[in-house]
């Protein structure tokens, strides 16, 4: 939602319609988080990795970058890839400039590249993903090569 109305703020004083729509997806998403927010706290329902894989396009479009995404995921319930998803946009829009993005999913991988990279120290927010995955016998990779970031996790 944050990310959403920073998307918001970029046209304001070069296209004002622009800036009023972009504002209007960013009230839908608090709402949308809202309903998914009081569901994940009742215990109706778990992330999903559609559901996060429709917001990171969605956010990723208003945001002016191009996005494809090639394969299915075999258990869209996964949460750990759901959240992967999550983190990765987050970064994706909040530390890269990036005009296209990449999402490759296959049963038990997601991996997401874009082309806006900078230069990182480590992987922070991605640290305790990582564990997490290696807790389940998966791996988490992050790595920049020729301006061009790819974040890729595997279970087995």
């Amino acid at each position: 939602m944050k990310l959403s109305l920073r998307v918001a703020r970029k046209p304001i004083p070069s296209d004002p319609q622009a800036a009023a729509a972009r504002l209007e997806e960013a009230e839908h998403l608090v709402e949308q988080a809202l309903r998914e927010t009081r569901s994940l706290a009742t215990g109706e329902r778990e992330m999903n990795i559609g559901f996060e894989l429709a917001n990171a396009e969605q956010l990723s479009r208003a945001a002016g970058i191009e996005w494809q995404c090639a394969g299915e995921a075999a258990d869209a319930s996964d949460e750990l890839l759901a959240i992967l998803r999550r983190e990765a946009t987050t970064n994706l829009l909040r530390h890269a400039t990036a005009t296209h993005v990449e999402v490759t999913l296959a049963p038990g991988l997601v991996s997401m590249r874009n082309d806006g990279a900078k230069p990182f120290k480590g992987m922070r927010g991605l640290a305790n993903l990582s564990n997490r995955f290696s807790a389940r016998g998966g791996t988490l990779s992050a790595q920049c090569t020729d301006g061009w970031f790819t974040v890729t996790g595997r279970l087995p």
